[in-house]
């Protein structure tokens, strides 16, 4: 059995908000200062995807991006794999599926003085559907 291989083209839009207080207390006189700096911005990518039915209503899925091609990043990847329970509730045609995987995701941003440089690794908990 072959699986489809599609591929993708999208947008992924990312943000980050640091915020930091500081107070000091020196001879009876106190000092603070806050700061909040808003970093948000968008990068075009292109991916793979494909599914690999299991057994009965599981399935296999996986996907890949890369993109940026310095419209805002340098770089941004995304690798994802997880395993789909297909629900047997079909609301209007819709197919409800809940996914248990891993996802890795990184980006590289230097633009403006604003460098960014960041890497997300983890388990992923996803609940979806397919039209």
């Amino acid at each position: 059995m072959t699986a489809p291989l599609t591929g993708h083209a999208l947008r992924r839009h990312l943000g980050q908000t640091t915020h930091a207080t500081t107070e000091v207390k020196q001879l009876g006189l106190a000092r603070s200062a806050e700061s909040t700096v808003v970093f948000n911005w968008a990068d075009p990518l292109i991916g793979i995807q494909t599914e690999v039915p299991i057994v009965d209503r599981t399935s296999r899925a996986f996907r890949g991006d890369i993109g940026g091609f310095g419209a805002s990043s340098n770089l941004i990847w995304g690798l994802a794999g997880d395993v789909r329970y297909w629900m047997e509730w079909n609301p209007k045609g819709a197919r409800p599926w809940v996914a248990l995987g891993y996802r890795a995701a990184a980006f590289d941003r230097s633009s403006g003085g604003a460098d960014v440089e960041m890497q997300f690794r983890g388990p992923a908990v996803a609940l979806g559907t397919a039209f």
